[in-house]
Order: C-alpha cells, then sequence, then structure tokens
C-alpha cells in the first residue's frame, strides 16, 4: 500500500497535478528479502480445481488461468 500510494504521489507531482513535494520520499520502507516471500501459493490438488472451474466456465477465464498456473511452474522450478 505504501509503494502504491508513493507511486502515485509521484506521478501526481511529476505530471504537475500537485505542485507540492512528494510527502512519501522520506518515508521509510521495510525491508524486503526478494528471494523470500511468507505467503503460500495453491498446492497442486488446489491448482487442477482452479483450472478444471476456470475451463468450466469460459475460454477466456480459463486461457488466463493457464497463464497464471504455468508462470508458476516456471518460478517454483528455478
Amino acid at each position: 500500500m505504501l509503494s502504491a500510494n508513493g507511486g502515485f504521489y509521484r506521478y501526481a507531482v511529476k505530471t504537475k497535478a500537485l505542485s507540492t513535494g512528494d510527502s512519501f520520499a522520506d518515508v521509510l520502507r521495510p525491508a524486503v528479502d526478494p528471494d523470500h516471500s511468507a505467503t503460500e501459493g495453491l498446492t497442486s490438488a488446489e491448482n487442477l480445481r482452479l483450472v478444471e472451474a476456470a475451463r468450466a466456465r469460459s475460454k477466456r477465464a480459463y486461457a488466463v488461468v493457464l497463464c497464471l498456473c504455468r508462470g508458476d511452474e516456471r518460478r517454483t522450478r528455478r
């Protein structure tokens, strides 16, 4: 949320929608390890159920979910 607000504020200042300085510039941001996430992904069974539900819904939903699931597979293989 902090990053999104800061980015929006920088954009507003850059486009001169706001004339004051960036009030988010001096906010200390938490350190983040780019190689670790506490967020758990879907299990294989949950992924399969998601793909099956998307396929039953529409071709578009199926295509989007397949792309997302394939991207997840590529990230976990590294």
